[in-house]
């Protein structure tokens, strides 16, 4: 009997372990995991009054929860982020401290996930998608320190094309927005935040729509950058935050555009470029020209040195790529012109290099298509890729190349 009732405990304390898990990205399942508490609690409270007065109630010892379980809960409940490593971990996705490195962290695994899905979305149509390719795209997963869950080969997904197209859509559309986040004017925050809103929104329906049987990691890591930030600079969001209130993915298209409209006054009211005589460089470009060089440089140049090197980046401005190459010491670099509509057999003088060990990807200036394909031509050779998510400056490239392909350039060393 008393073997039976241990096992009985056992198997409810495991249950409750499985269910709190659960709930960490389960926001529905929190919520009434919570309501059920305060039911129970209404019960006993409601026992305790109405218990006869003339036999005192039995007492038991009751042994305090383990601070580490009792710990656990109260992060639970205030969905609290945890900290691993000098990292803070939302949802499998690390986001480094401080609020301009999350949000950007945040667009680095929207677009890893746009270009797991547009893979699919071409495995399924039968269309060009080598497993070199993928092996990729899990490589930079890792680096990144997600899980793209489009790659695997899994019965239960969608067969449609569609449905991955359509989630590689929104992925990008949330990745726009968080990126729109730097340098947009605190006192519009709402204005920006409610799109965010929407793109995680759209996320969580078009994964599920894709046969995705679990919340979204990605769009959870959004909800819940987004649900601190609110609530530290006291902006309420009206939409798409609750159970319920689900976007449609259908509106990605829409919603890049009006992304786009948000930032076009933001821009016009930003101070001309330093370089007046010059007008190609903008503050967008951003080549540091008055920053000293960072400890970063002096790393990545002892990866990087004899190396060549591809940079995709808009039309080509010879004086930069001169102080890339002289600032870490490289081989040759290649800054391919990419300013035009791609077409098949582009770049081919550049990937057809047996020196090529590296190739940079300045997302600002591609458009998503462009990006997919330089990707995976970098695969088909074997080639790490770099995604520069800011500009193109010695200290941002430099910064970008370690954060992401550090272990592999020390691996080809």
């Amino acid at each position: 009997m008393d073997s039976h009732i241990n096992s009985s405990h056992a198997d409810l304390h495991l249950i409750t372990d499985q269910l709190l898990s659960r709930a960490r990205s389960d926001t529905a399942l929190a919520t009434a995991l919570r309501r059920q508490a305060r039911r129970v609690l209404a019960i006993l409270g409601e026992e305790e009054t109405n218990r006869p007065t003339g036999k005192p109630p039995r007492t038991r010892q009751k042994t305090p929860p383990a601070p580490d379980k009792l710990n656990r809960l109260m992060d639970w409940s205030r969905g609290a982020h945890r900290e691993t490593g000098g990292q803070v971990l939302v949802e499998g996705a690390p986001l480094a401290p401080g609020p301009k490195e999350q949000y950007l962290e945040l667009a680095t695994v929207c677009r890893l996930g746009a270009r797991a899905a547009d893979w699919r979305a071409r495995l399924l149509a039968g269309d060009d998608s080598s497993p070199d390719e993928r092996e990729q795209l899990v490589r930079e997963a890792s680096n990144a320190g997600t899980f793209l869950w489009p790659l695997l080969q899994d019965g239960n997904l969608s067969d449609n094309p569609a449905d991955f197209r359509r989630l590689a859509d929104v992925y990008l559309a949330c990745a726009e927005a968080l990126e729109a986040w730097l340098g947009f004017p605190l006192q519009r925050a709402g204005e920006l935040m409610i799109l965010i809103a929407e793109s995680q929104s759209m996320i969580r329906v078009a994964a599920a729509q894709a046969g995705q049987d679990r919340l979204d990691d990605t769009a959870g890591a959004v909800y819940q950058w987004l649900r601190a930030l609110a609530a530290d600079i006291r902006v309420y969001i009206p939409r798409y935050m609750r159970p319920g209130q689900a976007a449609d993915p259908g509106q990605a298209g829409s919603l890049r555009e009006r992304v786009a409209a948000l930032l076009t006054p933001v821009r016009a009211d930003l101070p001309p470029p330093a370089r007046m005589e010059d007008p190609g460089v903008t503050d967008d470009e951003d080549d540091e020209e008055d920053e000293p060089p960072t400890p970063e440089v002096t790393r990545a140049r002892e990866l990087l040195q004899h190396r060549t090197v591809a940079l995709f980046c808009g039309d080509r401005r010879p004086e930069q790529q001169r102080k890339l190459r002289e600032a870490l010491e490289l081989n040759d670099l290649l800054w391919e012109d990419v300013s035009g509509k791609y077409s098949g057999g582009d770049h081919a003088w550049i990937f057809n290099r047996p020196d090529l060990e590296l190739v940079l990807i300045a997302v600002r200036w591609l458009s998503h298509s462009q990006s997919g394909n330089l990707a995976k031509l970098a695969a088909r050779r074997g080639v790490p890729v770099v995604w520069l998510k800011g500009g193109y400056g010695v200290n941002r490239v430099a910064h970008d190349v370690l954060k992401q392909v550090s272990e592999q350039l020390a691996e080809l060393a």
